[in-house]
């Protein structure tokens, strides 16, 4: 589902206690060609999602 940026920064205010914290390093880029996924760190941990959710990262982490 596509969404505006401006409605993925009123849900993590929503759900967020830091809201401020959890948009400081969001990033959005623009796919040129082959796979889309979506990059979740956590600290030194990294997971790797499909567009339609689906966890990647045993594949590509």
């Amino acid at each position: 589902e596509r969404t505006r940026a401006d409605k993925i920064e009123q849900l993590i205010r929503k759900k967020s206690t830091n809201p401020t914290a959890a948009l400081a390093e969001f990033y959005i880029e623009t796919k040129y060609d082959g796979d889309r996924f979506q990059l979740h760190r956590d600290k030194d941990q990294f997971m790797y999602f499909s567009r339609n959710g689906h966890d990647y990262t045993s594949v590509f982490g």
